[in-house]
């Protein structure tokens, strides 16, 4: 059809989106934002109608404030119902929306370092993994009760080597886990 949308509505760089598997939600994110309302994640609707079920009549975007300082990933649950977001670099937090009734914030937390991405494993609504700097993966679980239960995994990989210093000495980089894919046959995580 040859048409294109604009989605008008950050008031400051968009760093980050997410299209929902059922393709009916778009949310994004502002990476470096100052405060509270440009690092809001606003949810777009991907077709006419997606966000009236949920948002009802009228509702062109729904704003979901939380983060304070950018949003560095989101993540749909494979039934759309379900949005995760991860806090930017100097905001390392994460929270858990609830899309299926008016995107209430069903449960927060303050995350040890600094994480990288989240996605959700492909068969299930309720469990969930971030990876981030020093060696971390987190498999995080939404129980019934809208809290978290994480488990974390710190690898220890050989150091890669930067190159020599002036004293001639190896010169370990920092080893960070970057990126997350799940294989869709089967259950495998596989990290970057």
């Amino acid at each position: 059809t040859h048409l294109q949308t604009f989605y008008v509505g950050h008031t400051d760089v968009v760093s980050v989106l997410a299209v929902s598997p059922d393709g009916g939600l778009i949310a994004s994110g502002c990476g470096a934002a100052q405060d509270v309302t440009s690092s809001a994640v606003r949810v777009w609707p991907a077709r006419p109608g997606s966000l009236t079920e949920a948002f009802g009549d009228d509702v062109e975007c729904v704003v979901l404030p939380f983060h304070e300082r950018g949003v560095q990933s989101l993540a749909f649950s494979p039934d759309s119902s379900l949005l995760v977001s991860l806090g930017a670099y100097l905001d390392p937090t994460l929270a858990v929306w609830d899309l299926s009734d008016g995107g209430a914030l069903l449960t927060r937390c303050r995350l040890p370092c600094i994480m990288n991405q989240v996605k959700f494993q492909p068969s299930s609504n309720i469990d969930f993994v971030t990876v981030g700097e020093g060696q971390r993966v987190s498999f995080w679980l939404l129980t019934e009760e809208r809290t978290l239960k994480v488990h974390d995994l710190v690898w220890t990989a050989p150091p890669a080597s930067s190159g020599t210093n002036e004293a001639g000495v190896d010169v370990a980089a920092p080893f960070h886990v970057t990126s997350i894919e799940f294989d869709q046959d089967n259950p495998n995580l596989m990290v970057l």
